[in-house]
C-alpha cells in the first residue's frame, strides 16, 4: 500500500484553507466550490447568469456558475438533484441546447451546486 501525500491549500476565491491530495488532476474548494485546479480538457467560463430551471413540472430560479463545451454548473436553493438525473437544456443567450446528465451534487456555502455533463 502506498501513502498519498497531502498539501495545504488556500482558495483564491474565499481564502479558506483546506487539505488536498498531492497530484490531483482536479480540485475544488470544499467551502465555496471554486475550481482551484481543473484537469478537464475544455476551458470553463465563469458567469453569474440567472436562469429559470424547470424540472418535473416545477420551475425555480438558479444561477449558472460556469460552463464549458462539455458541461456546466448551477447553484440553487432547495432539494438537491440526484446524480444521473437527465435534463433538457435551452440557454439561448449562450447557444447551449441539448441534454445534460447530473454528474455530481453538493451543498456549498448554504446553496446546492450541481455539475452537468452535456451528452
Amino acid at each position: 500500500m502506498t501513502a498519498s501525500s497531502v498539501d495545504h491549500r488556500v482558495c483564491p476565491e474565499c481564502n479558506g484553507a483546506f487539505y488536498a491530495t498531492s497530484g490531483a488532476r482536479s480540485l475544488a474548494c470544499p467551502r465555496c466550490g471554486y475550481v482551484v485546479l481543473d484537469g478537464r480538457p475544455a476551458k470553463r467560463t465563469k458567469t453569474d447568469m440567472p436562469l429559470t430551471f424547470s424540472f418535473g413540472g416545477k420551475s425555480m430560479p438558479v444561477k449558472l456558475v460556469d460552463y464549458s463545451e462539455g458541461g456546466l454548473r448551477i447553484a440553487y436553493k432547495g432539494k438537491a438533484l440526484e446524480v444521473n438525473t437527465l435534463i433538457g437544456l435551452d440557454i439561448e443567450k449562450l447557444n447551449i441546447r441539448g441534454t445534460a446528465l447530473a454528474v455530481w451534487t453538493r451543498k456549498i456555502s448554504g446553496a446546492v451546486s450541481t455539475g452537468f455533463r452535456i451528452i
